[in-house]
């Protein structure tokens, strides 16, 4: 099997200040129109230094793989639930919805 490398994604956030993150679009590495590889249209991949909190933010059908390689991540959403996350345990979750 080939490897392919996943082109540079776009960068935000400042890793000075405990957060960044890259947006990556796998289809556009294979050079397809479409942004996504079936259903995986868009990866975050997020740097969290510890101790650093991510304010409640909105979520509008997304459906999302959250998992950690070191240390642990305290989940909260809007509704109450807590989940930690850790290398041996990862979330899944759909999240938000548009308004019918």
């Amino acid at each position: 099997m080939k490897t392919i490398k996943m082109k540079r994604g776009i960068r935000r956030g400042d890793p000075g200040r405990g957060f960044s993150l890259e947006i990556l679009y796998p289809g556009l590495t294979f050079g397809e129109d479409d942004s996504g590889i079936g259903a995986m249209g868009r990866i975050d991949r997020a740097r969290i230094h510890p101790g650093h909190t991510i304010a409640m933010h909105p979520h509008r059908d997304d459906e999302i793989l959250t998992y950690v390689r070191v240390g642990s991540m305290l989940h909260k959403d809007t509704v109450g639930h807590r989940e930690e996350i850790r290398p041996a345990r990862l979330m899944m979750m759909n999240a938000g919805h548009l308004p019918t």
